[in-house]
């Protein structure tokens, strides 16, 4: 996990995820990455899918974020967050997704499906 934001009222992360299934009998290694962001004004969470990467694992190649940020336009109150994304074939890929402040997609690269928003909840623990 990595801090990408830190406002006031809302913070934005990346959570990245690099595994290998290699018990199966084509093994395959897997690239994923969310950036997350939540409003602690709202109590919402946007949750934008920025890749899911398969190879196999013999050398195929897998997609990678090379560099990302987010940021906050205070005069339109947008949140934008930006990433370069090494592909596969060696290229890189731009990835744009700007919400409004309540996180509604306002605009995607990819399309606003792959901005997903819900509620944040409170987990406690009994004693």
């Amino acid at each position: 996990m990595h801090l990408l934001y830190d406002g006031s009222i809302v913070t934005g992360v990346r959570i990245r995820k690099n595994y290998e299934i290699n018990y199966v009998k084509s093994p395959y290694r897997v690239s994923e990455a969310d950036a997350v962001l939540y409003s602690v004004k709202e109590n919402k969470v946007a949750t934008i899918k920025i890749i899911n990467s398969t190879a196999d694992s013999e050398g195929g190649g897998l997609d990678y974020i090379r560099g990302d940020q987010i940021t906050y336009d205070n005069k339109n109150k947008r949140y934008t967050y930006y990433a370069e994304i090494l592909k596969s074939d060696h290229k890189i890929s731009k990835f744009k997704v700007v919400l409004d402040s309540s996180f509604k997609c306002v605009s995607a690269t990819l399309g606003c499906e792959n901005v997903g928003i819900s509620y944040g909840e409170l987990v406690g623990v009994n004693k």
